[in-house]
């Protein structure tokens, strides 16, 4: 029905009385395009009188469009306008204000934020007055209040004629109209729908007039025919759902925040956020789904034989409502995504259907990352069109425009030869480097990135099939399917059908599937066997299955021993007992590598403790022969030449094996009365020169009483060597 519209209003064309040209809805470009279209195609289609034969309509066929949609109260005018000078980059120097004085600001989301100007204005000559109202159209908030400056029109299309050439002339729309709507109202009693036919006029401070169509099927009762309360079981049934799955996930989340200790901790990974999304949007649906149901516009109706207007006898305002329905509309299509989402998450359970969910799966951290690396090209690219053709190509004009033609070229829309007539130098500046970064390259390096997950999924699923939970990953969808489907059915066992209660057993014996445990209870006491580190021989591991099998044997009286213990050791021990091992080994070799590290790390601190005591020592050892080197010179100062001959002092030195000694190789000393003359070395330590403890050195009186021991002072000498 919408298209229907569409195609009648907007694909009509008309010939334009200045240039000759013909045009359509689409082609609006001036005032005079505006007003042309109205009075060329709006009014004719829209005030229909006679049949296709010529013969005139009586009765309930008056002003039906499209042989199925009566008009419901002719149409109406609306127009938002924006305040003169109250632009932010108007320029203040005089000699611009007194060549162009006006200067009007921007609005948005259809006029209603911005420098929306609500003050009367006066028509071209003066004499008529325009006054800005305030409909309510709902529930009296400011989302369902309409507001403009309204022109409403009957059914007498020769009256509306001339009220639209009187509009014409008296400049309704001008320089402050920023914001133009003619819309009306069509009731189909074949559908039970009411359809809200919009036509747009966005006029920007630019002087460019951006037309657009925009319509909404109504509801005219909520509920009143078998088909609405058929619908309204279904929506109670999909409430009651949603209602059960909010509460299972709140119980999950409250479950996991005490078991953790985090708030968040059950909304960890992307299932989890996904259904708390989904929750949430069905949440604004069924809010929006009340407001909608119990709109009070329906109520206010005053329907006769000529027309259905509101109680002050003008078109029912389906604006609000209409705006309702559009975002539940939406809501619903974002919910239907992520149920989407939700449904591949399921498909893992079996192999044969998951190719999908786990390619996904298995890339998508990759896209996300590259996905950066793709916007930020994509932005430059968008940057460089704006800044390029932004003046010539509406594609490029705004930013949100440009980002999409931008994504167009890259997927294979777009032409070079437009980018050409708009700017031959820049064309190829901007298209042939973005081909070959974005078509050559990036495009295809997201194809590899999903190639890349998708070979990982095969290669486990490859690897699967020769495992030992290769019967899993063969299983039937189907078969699977209805087994699950039967499990779910089980609170109501006592009406299913026996031969559908009958399950079939390799052996070819059948048992009722639900007499058996079910998946809970078997993996609450198989749990044990899937703690690997329990076990570190084959006897233990065994013994633990056979108090498994002893338990699952009481369940399950159909199913022989063997058969239990065929299956834990199956797919309850999850591996191959030569893989674990190899596994335990690895765990092994992992910790003795740890160990080593930390082994190598501790000598590695001593090592560097030792040169740093090595570094002291020798610093040591090095004043020491500084200190000595000033004494000897001290001393060479004070001897008087020349100087007497060496004494030998071997029988000095007291012998000590291998030990370091000191040697005395010249000595003097103070002529006193003692015969000998004790002399100290006390010891040098730390260093690889070090002498001997307190080695006493005594001066025989043979060498005190030489004749070269005359002098007072002798040069002494010490040198320090290494006995054998």
């Amino acid at each position: 029905m919408v298209q229907a519209f569409k195609d009648h209003f907007t694909e009509a064309t008309y010939r334009d009385i200045a240039s000759f040209e013909l045009k359509t809805f689409e082609d609006t470009v001036t005032e005079d395009d505006i007003w042309m279209w109205i009075q060329l195609i709006f009014l004719p289609r829209i005030y229909v009188d006679r049949f296709s034969n010529g013969e005139l309509r009586n009765g309930t066929d008056t002003h039906t469009l499209l042989l199925h949609n009566r008009l419901t109260n002719g149409f109406r005018m609306t127009q938002r306008r924006v305040l003169n000078g109250s632009n932010f980059f108007c320029i203040e120097r005089e000699e611009f204000i007194e060549f162009s004085p006006n200067c009007y600001g921007r609005v948005f989301l259809d006029g209603r934020v911005g420098d929306v100007d609500e003050s009367p204005f006066f028509s071209a000559d003066g004499r008529i007055e325009y006054e800005y109202v305030e409909l309510d159209a709902g529930f009296g908030t400011w989302y369902d209040i309409d507001v403009g400056y309204f022109q409403m029109f009957d059914f007498d299309k020769e009256n509306a004629e001339l009220r639209i050439q009187a509009l014409r002339d008296r400049r309704w729309v001008n320089e402050g109209t920023a914001w133009l709507r003619l819309d009306f109202v069509t009731f189909n009693h074949n559908t039970g729908l009411f359809a809200h036919i919009k036509f747009v006029f966005d006029m920007t401070n630019t002087g460019e007039i951006r037309p657009r169509f925009e319509a909404e099927s109504l509801s005219a009762v909520a509920y009143g025919t078998s088909k609405d309360f058929a619908r309204a079981a279904l929506e109670l049934v999909a409430t009651l759902l949603w209602f059960y799955f909010l509460v299972e996930l709140i119980t999950a989340a409250v479950r996991d925040a005490r078991r953790t200790g985090k708030v968040l901790s059950h909304f960890k990974d992307f299932d989890s956020i996904a259904e708390l999304i989904q929750a949430l949007v069905f949440l604004v649906i069924f809010v929006l789904w009340m407001i909608i149901v119990n709109y009070p516009v329906r109520d206010e109706f005053v329907v006769t034989t000529e027309e259905i207007s509101d109680q002050e006898g003008n078109q029912p305002n389906f604006t609000s409502l209409a705006y309702h329905y559009h975002n539940y509309f939406v809501c619903n299509a974002c919910n239907i995504l992520l149920a989407l989402m939700r449904i591949l998450s399921f498909m893992r359970i079996n192999p044969n259907i998951s190719q999908l969910s786990e390619t996904f799966s298995n890339s998508r951290k990759n896209i996300a990352q590259f996905g950066i690396v793709l916007f930020l090209l994509i932005l430059c690219f968008q940057l460089m069109g704006h800044l390029m053709f932004g003046s010539s190509l509406r594609e490029f004009a705004s930013f949100d425009e440009g980002f999409v033609s931008t994504v167009q070229i890259m997927l294979g829309g777009g032409s070079y030869y437009d980018l050409s007539r708009a700017d031959k130098i820049a064309a190829p500046v901007f298209y042939y480097p973005f081909v070959f970064i974005m078509v050559l390259i990036v495009f295809n390096m997201t194809i590899a990135i999903i190639m890349d997950g998708y070979d990982i999924s095969m290669e486990k699923r490859k690897a699967a099939k020769t495992a030992h939970m290769a019967d899993l990953h063969t299983k039937n969808v189907f078969v699977q399917t209805s087994s699950g489907l039967m499990r779910i059915l089980a609170p109501i066992k006592g009406i299913i059908p026996k031969f559908l209660r009958m399950k079939a057993m390799d052996s070819g014996e059948k048992y009722d599937r639900y007499e058996v445990l079910d998946k809970r209870q078997t993996l609450a006491l198989l749990e044990p066997l899937t703690l690997k580190s329990r076990y570190y021989d084959f006897d233990e591991f065994h013994r633990a299955v056979n108090i498994a099998a002893g338990e699952l044997e009481e369940g399950m009286e159909r199913v022989s021993r063997v058969d239990l213990i065929f299956l834990i050791d199956r797919y309850m021990a999850w591996e191959d007992l030569d893989v674990y091992d190899a596994e335990r080994e690895a765990e092994k070799r992992k910790k003795a590598v740890k160990e080593t590290t930390k082994a190598l790390d501790t000598l590695s601190t001593k090592v560097a403790l030792m040169l740093r005591n090595q570094q002291q020592m020798n610093i040591k050892v090095d004043m020491i022969m500084r200190s000595l080197v000033i004494v000897e010179r001290e001393a060479a100062e004070l001897a008087p030449p020349p100087a007497p001959p060496a004494v030998a002092l071997a029988a000095c030195v007291r012998p000590h094996g291998r030990r370091k000694v000191l040697v005395a190789e010249h000595a003097g000393w103070r002529r006193a009365g003692s015969a000998t003359t004790p002399v100290l070395f006390k010891e040098l330590t730390g260093g690889v020169l070090a002498a001997a403890a307190s080695l006493l050195v005594e001066l025989p009186a043979a060498a005190a009483s030489s004749p070269a021991c005359s002098s007072e002072y002798l040069v002494t000498r010490v040198r320090i060597t290494e006995s054998e």
